[in-house]
């Protein structure tokens, strides 16, 4: 049944009508009286609130880039806005409706004036700001200001506002804007969500129905009623945004960095769909997708709660970011899962709307429980089909493997396919470079992704995945990247003691295919548990090289192998394709079966052990060659090269196996706890990895990569012993 729904709202209706509404208002004003911890966060908003209005505030000419005065100004005033209106809900004094009318009233003022912005550095300048991004984001805050003091201003201060600013603000981001605002990216995302929620509070159904379903080329929304059985039938809009950049299991494709920062229009925008079209069901669409999101996204982190590295993503970003405070809000009201006040806990902070309400209950109720985490595959791509993100973790969740057999990631992915990170409690052991870019930092080009994002952030060889005779997968070229994807070929997380999981890729390189087993393997052997990487190449290349750099941060303290050193003179590893950035700072070769480095991060000892032979190169390195405005953060790399094989396979262990006390001047566990390692089988469809500790203990790991039959039998004959096993793997204690 096809339901057509009208706004279930009028102009007679009382505000606010978006995230705070006059039904949940004077709930807010007692919990005041009823929760110790609610009033003190209500407290610290209006002594905010009231710092602020005691200045005279300031609306001026936007003129600067990101970081600057003018960018700033108005990026303090749109979040002034919305916090002034949630105060004068809360407390119903006149003084901050009073002061939020002048700032738009000014603005109002001034809007009609403005062209594009002065700063010609976007593909799609604001007026405001020198992206519209930036205008998109101020609408959706100013807008919730707005709605809060709506019934305080007098029908000519409401259409001036309206006819001046909110309305030709609104057609700029949409109809004047109709490449960004039918955009399938975060930017359109933002735009949709401050269109849309600008209608709902003006009681406007054609710019609602201009954000739900896309613009034509004539303009005109794609419908004009809003319907509720909505079958993606548009290339645009707020609803095909949403089942097209979310796969079924709540993973948005740009990454958990940009997932972080969408969520927050998604979740605004649908609350607000959410309390004035209850018939459009929109929490429940696809299968509840924006609540799957937040457990995805969390589920995305390390355990610090930072957000794993994947594609542009900046290091420090967390569970703590002022986005997750509406998301965790939004999905406690929702489920009341204790273990969300865990992260609550982490930052009290909380806006003033019913959900965050209830967070404040649980957490003055004493409900908080331990956050868990666990291992498991999350899918990409709208149908669940473009790969996925495995990630391993041990039962005490004390390390943690990230496979990336994921795609592309839009316009903001890497061309790193089958990426590897690894994490030990809180440390990154083998880390992601992230993006090269200084958010909201005039001096390092206003704060916009730098030149060196492009020539080493997205380049292969500053991921921990193979590089092919020194070329970038796809050549580089993003167009072709975009169209094709990893594929996680299996994962088995049901044996306590290995979480196993299998990507591989056929695209990157033309021809040529890759596969990667990474596991988890907790042992009692073993101090802590390690991780087994098994990298597989079959490439058909007479000569040439592979490359498998694993990147990490820290202090060098051992190398395992003969070495010649550049110690006083630097030259960069390569010229192009991120090479040119990475200083060569040692090379040598190891006569022995296996090798590796020894060093120090954070307290903690790490090491690597590879296996070698007679053609494998070790090369030592550092970024931040060919850098002349010091945009890079110079970080370190052991990078394994194989030299003319026609297929090869890399065999690693990473172990974390020592730790240091400065107070006692002392190290425990220097000795790495592998001895050796060893492949018996290297086929194109079965691997055999023996490894042997300094206890005398060997294991055996037998792992089937070829073509998914897990109830085919297999079969192996190695060291003169039979092993039958069916299923992706069998992993034997010798």
């Amino acid at each position: 049944i096809i339901l057509l729904i009208s706004l279930a709202f009028s102009m007679n209706a009382q505000h606010p009508v978006l995230i705070l509404n006059k039904e949940s208002v004077p709930e807010l004003r007692r919990a005041m009286n009823e929760y110790p911890m609610w009033n003190d966060m209500v407290s610290q908003v209006q002594q905010q609130a009231d710092e602020a209005i005691l200045e005279a505030f300031d609306v001026p000419v936007p003129v600067d880039p990101a970081g600057g005065y003018t960018h700033g100004k108005h990026k303090q005033n749109g979040k002034l806005l919305k916090r002034l209106g949630a105060i004068y809900q809360t407390t119903a004094d006149d003084k901050y409706a009073r002061y939020a009318k002048n700032i738009f009233m000014a603005y109002a003022q001034m809007y009609p004036s403005l062209g594009a912005h002065p700063v010609k550095a976007s593909y799609a300048p604001g007026r405001l700001f020198w992206q519209q991004l930036n205008d998109a984001v101020w609408l959706v805050d100013a807008i919730q200001g707005y709605d809060c003091i709506y019934e305080y201003l007098q029908p000519d201060e409401r259409k001036t506002i309206e006819e001046k600013l909110l309305r030709p603000y609104a057609d700029f981001l949409s109809i004047e804007s109709k490449f960004v605002f039918n955009r399938i990216h975060n930017h359109g995302v933002w735009a949709v969500a401050a269109v849309g929620m600008t209608g709902i509070v003006l009681d406007d159904d054609e710019l609602v129905c201009r954000s739900l379903y896309g613009i034509k080329e004539n303009n005109k929304p794609n419908k004009t009623k809003i319907d509720a059985n909505f079958k993606k039938q548009f290339e645009a809009g707020f609803l095909t945004q949403t089942a097209s950049l979310f796969s079924p299991d709540g993973y948005y494709t740009e990454g958990p960095y940009y997932q972080r920062y969408a969520m927050t229009p998604f979740l605004l925008f649908a609350q607000s769909l959410d309390n004035n079209i209850p018939s459009l069901k929109i929490m429940e669409f696809e299968d509840g997708i924006f609540y799957k999101a937040i457990e995805t996204l969390i589920q995305l982190t390390d355990a610090n709660g930072g957000f794993f590295s994947i594609n542009d993503n900046l290091k420090g970003m967390s569970l703590n970011a002022p986005e997750m405070v509406w998301a965790v809000d939004m999905l406690y009201a929702k489920t009341k899962n204790p273990e969300l006040l865990d992260i609550a806990l982490t930052n009290p902070t909380r806006h003033i709307n019913s959900a965050g309400l209830e967070v404040i209950k649980g957490l003055s109720d004493g409900l908080a429980k331990p956050i868990s985490k666990k291992s498991i595959t999350i899918s990409d791509g709208t149908n669940g089909d473009a790969g996925g993100i495995a990630i391993l973790r041990d039962d005490e969740n004390s390390v943690c493997a990230v496979l990336k057999g994921a795609s592309q990631g839009l316009v903001h992915g890497h061309f790193d396919r089958l990426n590897l990170m690894f994490f030990h409690e809180e440390n990154e052991v083998l880390s992601d470079y992230g993006a090269a870019r200084f958010v909201n930092v005039k001096a390092k080009e206003g704060g916009r992704y730098l030149p060196e994002n492009e020539t080493f952030g997205k380049q292969t060889i500053a991921h921990n995945t193979v590089v092919i005779n020194e070329q970038s997968q796809f050549d580089g070229k993003f167009k072709v990247a975009n169209e094709h994807h990893a594929d996680i070929l299996f994962s088995d997380y049901s044996n306590p003691e290995i979480r196993i999981a299998c990507a591989i890729d056929s695209t990157a390189y033309e021809g040529k295919v890759l596969t990667r087993v990474s596991a988890v393997f907790a042992s009692s052997h073993f101090n802590n548990p390690v991780l087994i990487d098994l990298f597989k190449v079959d490439a058909d290349i007479k000569s040439g090289s592979y490359d498998l750099p694993f990147h990490f941060l820290g202090q060098i303290l051992d190398v395992g192998f003969e070495y010649s050193a550049n110690s006083t003179a630097q030259v960069p590893l390569g010229t192009e394709n991120g090479y040119q950035h990475i200083w060569k700072q040692a090379t040598g070769t190891s006569e022995d079966a296996c090798t590796g480095i020894t060093w120090m991060y954070n307290r903690r000892v790490y090491s690597i052990t590879t296996s070698t032979d007679k053609n494998t190169e070790l090369i030592i390195g550092e970024s931040g060659a060919n850098d002349p405005a010091f945009n890079l953060r110079h970080e370190p790399v052991f990078i394994v090269r194989q030299k003319g094989a026609r297929s090869h396979t890399f065999a690693s262990i990473i172990e974390s196996h020592g730790t240091q006390n400065p107070n006692t001047e002392s190290v425990h566990g220097q000795e790495k706890e592998i001895k050796n390692i060893e492949l018996l089988k290297d086929e194109e469809a079965y691997t055999a990895l023996k490894f042997e500790s300094i206890k005398g203990t060997s294991f055996t790991l037998l792992v089937y990569t070829g073509k998914r039959d897990e109830s085919k039998n297999h079969t192996l004959e190695l060291e003169g012993k039979t092993y039958n096993w069916s299923g992706a793997y069998k992993l034997i204690e010798n």
